[in-house]
């Protein structure tokens, strides 16, 4: 965290450094509740440092030499999510009995949705590579210096929202699974806050399965299969699949519509339902056991429910898939 701390905040904040290196010291003896407070302050302590970030880029861009600076703001910027999610990372390693799933979760979802910013940002560098003097006015014209940074106050503007709806999630979402999670099982059973936290976070990686697919409810690992492009998509199987379907089937050329409805249950990241929907012949949708599949993927899965609880049958359709479960029944 001091490391971090250093190399992130040094040329932004500088009570940034001193914080985290005030926060390290304890880090080892702090109780589990304080952990997992500090672990949403990380993020808000990078938030904060971003909104100094954005102040230079306003004060530089009015004294007209803006420009020249992009690429020093790129830097930053990157360095200063980066920071934030090692620093955060860090804490959960040194401190993982105090660590259970629903404060990781909403971390990897940061880390999902940073890396299509950070790609925005690379392609703004690649940008000034490729074309040249996109950043400087004096070398194309004012119009290319302004609408350099029109881009990078953008991707500024888009970091400043992922890093605000991460913390006020994280926190609320902290306090939440302590009000209704923690606090009860103190009264009840007489135990500390870290011995309750510390068996939630025990039960987590005793049941969490090692290579959740399919049809497990794993989020660790859709959302990790998710983010780096690791679903197995067989394409040849699935357009013999819609020839087979629609074999039979009598198509009206007045009919704008997909032919036929598909299910794709145990459909893992939604990619076979994506695909089928690119066809333009049959309307797919994604059906997962993880409650928290239509966000970590981006609403291409739905949750299926669970009829036994009360929840709600998911609709019906012509057509039935159950590609990822296969290889586990058989």
């Amino acid at each position: 965290l001091a490391s971090v701390g250093r190399l992130t905040y040094g040329h932004v904040d500088v009570e940034g450094v001193r914080w985290f290196e005030s926060m390290a010291e304890r880090v080892p003896s702090m109780p589990c509740v304080e952990a997992l407070e500090l672990l949403a302050n990380v993020r808000a302590r990078a938030l904060q440092g971003l909104g100094a970030l954005r102040s230079q880029l306003s004060s530089l861009a009015s004294a007209g030499v803006g420009p020249v600076w992009i690429p020093a703001a790129v830097h930053s910027t990157v360095v200063l999510v980066d920071g934030a999610i090692s620093a955060a990372t860090g804490l959960v390693h040194a401190r993982q009995e105090c660590m259970p799933w629903v404060v990781r979760e909403p971390l990897l979802v940061l880390v999902s949705n940073w890396m299509e910013l950070h790609s925005a940002f690379m392609q703004l560098l690649w940008d000034e590579l490729h074309f040249g003097g996109i950043f400087e006015g004096a070398t194309v014209g004012a119009a290319s210096a302004q609408a350099g940074l029109a881009r990078v106050g953008s991707l500024l503007g888009r970091t400043w929202q992922l890093l605000e709806y991460d913390t006020g999630s994280s926190v609320a979402v902290l306090r939440e699974y302590l009000s209704y999670a923690v606090e009860p099982q103190i009264g009840a059973r007489g135990r500390t806050a870290c011995e309750v936290v510390a068996s939630h976070s025990a039960g987590d990686r005793r049941l969490r399965p090692a290579a959740g697919a399919g049809c497990s409810d794993d989020g660790h690992e859709l959302l990790r299969r998710d983010t780096f492009d690791k679903w197995v998509v067989d394409h040849q199987l699935l357009g013999q699949f819609l020839r087979e379907a629609l074999a039979h089937q009598p198509l009206d050329p007045d009919d704008e519509g997909p032919a036929l409805s598909v299910a794709d249950v145990c459909g893992g990241g939604g990619k076979h339902a994506e695909f089928l929907n690119r066809s333009g012949l049959v309307l797919a949708t994604g059906h997962g056991p993880s409650e928290s599949a239509p966000e970590l993927t981006g609403g291409r899965v739905q949750a299926m429910g669970d009829a036994r609880k009360g929840a709600a049958p998911w609709p019906l359709a012509d057509w039935v898939l159950c590609l990822e479960a296969g290889p586990r029944a058989a």
